[in-house]
């Protein structure tokens, strides 16, 4: 699960966010990743343009409302805060096979066992998660839920192979608040789709409230400043599912994915995702040992070259 980083535009919050980009853009140098993406064509323009942010040569560039906690945001894209069905075909397409098999999903989700996550951001309540996807990877639990991870995967736009994408069953109890923050990118939509839905549950997305319902999704950028809150006396469940930004083009995605499943920027950026004494730190060993199997994968070697083992 992408932390909830608290809200700070202090000079230091700066400082780190660029120093992060630094460390990124570095270890992309020292491979053959930033030279490849560079010599392309204009295909990659957009792709350039953010290595060009991730260096300090270039500017970026934010929406009102908008920020992330880590990445740069990503020039060039349709930006919404709170997004429809009607914007992108692919969002109904998402939203139309998630509907058809709300029973399935939900009769997985009632089977699982959840676990506390303490990472921070609460005002009170407690948040608890069932993790399918993370930095990348599907997870043993997934084992757990195969039709609700089978059904995701197949989603058009599903960016569940993207490090900083997530694929959850995510439970809030009751008085549950989640405090405003930002997600880490822009690349992706966030789709929630609506499992147990007690009335008094609102999510609040760069000013907007809006209300879950059982068997309906809703589709916004986390890089807006958002909020949850269950104001109910019972449980309150969702799937959530990250897909790619409908503006971003195969090759785009195909440059991005292979830019941050690098062995060397999952295996620091585990510290941040996956820390110790969180609820899926148990799984780091299975992790490392998934990011050392990908690193020679077809689009991995077409834009890092082949590890030498």
């Amino acid at each position: 699960m992408n932390r909830p980083l608290k809200l700070s535009n202090t000079n230091s919050a700066t400082a780190a966010r660029e120093a992060i980009w630094s460390r990124i853009i570095e270890v992309m140098k020292a491979g053959d990743y930033y030279d490849r993406v560079m010599s392309a064509g204009s295909e990659l323009d957009r792709v350039k343009h953010y290595l060009s942010i991730l260096e300090g040569t270039s500017h970026e560039t934010k929406a009102l409302h908008q920020d992330t906690s880590l990445l740069p945001i990503f020039p060039g894209l349709d930006y919404r805060a709170v997004y429809s069905v009607n914007d992108f075909s692919a969002l109904a397409d998402a939203a139309e096979a998630l509907k058809a098999s709300y029973q399935i999903i939900l009769a997985e989700a009632d089977g699982i066992d959840y676990h506390a996550y303490t990472e921070g951001g609460l005002n009170g309540g407690r948040w608890d998660v069932f993790p399918i996807y993370h930095m990348g990877e599907r997870l043993p639990p997934a084992e757990r839920v195969p039709r609700t991870t089978k059904i995701v995967e197949s989603l058009s736009l599903s960016s569940h192979v993207y490090p900083w994408s997530d694929m959850i069953f995510s439970s809030h109890e009751p008085r549950t608040h989640l405090l405003p923050h930002y997600s880490v990118d822009s690349f992706r939509i966030r789709c929630h789709l609506g499992l147990r839905v007690p009335a008094g549950c609102w999510l609040r997305v760069a000013g907007e409230t809006l209300t879950w319902k059982e068997k309906e999704v809703l589709f916004f950028s986390d890089s807006y400043r958002h909020e949850t809150y269950n104001g109910s006396s019972q449980q309150r469940v969702v799937l959530i599912v990250d897909l790619w930004h409908p503006g971003l083009s195969k090759v785009e995605i195909d440059a991005i994915t292979a830019g941050f499943r690098k062995r060397e920027i999952r295996e620091w950026f585990i510290n941040i995702r996956v820390p110790e004494g969180c609820p899926y730190s148990p799984l780091r060993s299975v992790l490392f040992q998934r990011f050392w199997e990908s690193d020679n994968d077809a689009l991995m070697q077409k834009y890092w070259g082949k590890v030498e083992s």
